[in-house]
């Protein structure tokens, strides 16, 4: 319908009507009634036009159907009873149908795939032990982007090769690509690295960085964990949160949609 659902963690989950101009609160009836919980999500990622992936606090991966009501957890399937899903930090689409990608809590990050309501393992990616996934960003080409606490790696979901691509960078926490192929990453304290083909150029800012997204122009938009809204373009770095009318909130996101417009979510 073009309306937004908003995940709140520490709140009920609502829905921005923009037709009614009006949010709607939008608890799961499934899992309050299943698990006898509060809707507490704390990510989401739709799959269909009524069909979304959630990651329940205390439950972990589902998959629900906001018209139904239908709702299933990996948990029930016998196959991925044993895998670190009851825990999911980020879900993001694939270009694979039906797949998405998910970042644990632990060093495993999970390629997942629905066949209707049938929920089974498409890809097991392991970081070495001492390695946590942050954040995963899939290119263009279909090559996934897995960001760490400590540098970042690249995994080919063609022939399942994960690969060390940076373990010095430092805590990178978001990733983006503008219409030209570069891939831009947001590393926390260090600044944005700009990688073009193999060849690696950072651009230092010693900001909490967050979040980043490009819009169609190619300009960078940052979010730190003290309210900023940055633009990177050119080489420099000017702040929009005046613009924007930030308040100093943690931007905990930005997403810029096919009009350039850009969602700023943030902490409060």
């Amino acid at each position: 319908d073009g309306n937004l659902w908003i995940a709140a963690y520490d709140q009920e989950s609502f829905i921005i009507d923009f037709g009614k101009k009006k949010w709607v609160k939008h608890e799961v009836p499934a899992i309050v009634e299943r698990y006898n919980c509060p809707t507490l999500i704390i990510t989401i990622c739709r799959k269909s036009d009524n069909t979304f992936w959630i990651s329940q606090n205390h439950i972990g991966l589902c998959l629900y159907d906001i018209s139904t009501g239908n709702l299933v957890s990996y948990s029930d399937f016998p196959e991925l009873k044993s895998t670190q899903l009851n825990i999911v930090h980020e879900l993001i689409p694939s270009s694979t149908p039906n797949q998405i990608w998910t970042v644990t809590d632990s060093s495993y990050v999970y390629g997942i795939i629905a066949d209707n309501w049938n929920i089974s393992l498409s890809h097991t990616i392991k970081l070495p032990e001492d390695e946590r996934p942050k954040t995963v960003f899939e290119d263009q080409s279909g090559k996934l982007w897995i960001g760490s606490y400590r540098g970042i790696f690249t995994y080919d979901p063609k022939t399942k090769h994960l690969a060390l691509f940076n373990d010095t960078i430092g805590h990178t926490t978001s990733f983006t690509q503008t219409a030209d192929g570069r891939i831009w990453a947001a590393v926390t304290g260090v600044g944005v690295l700009e990688i073009n083909g193999k060849k690696e150029t950072l651009h230092p800012l010693k900001t909490d960085l967050l979040c980043i997204s490009s819009t169609a122009d190619g300009t960078i938009w940052i979010g730190t964990g003290t309210g900023e809204l940055l633009q990177f373009s050119n080489g420099t770095f000017t702040s929009y949160s005046e613009k924007a009318g930030m308040n100093g909130e943690m931007v905990e996101k930005i997403v810029a949609d096919k009009y350039n417009h850009l969602w700023i979510l943030s902490n409060q």
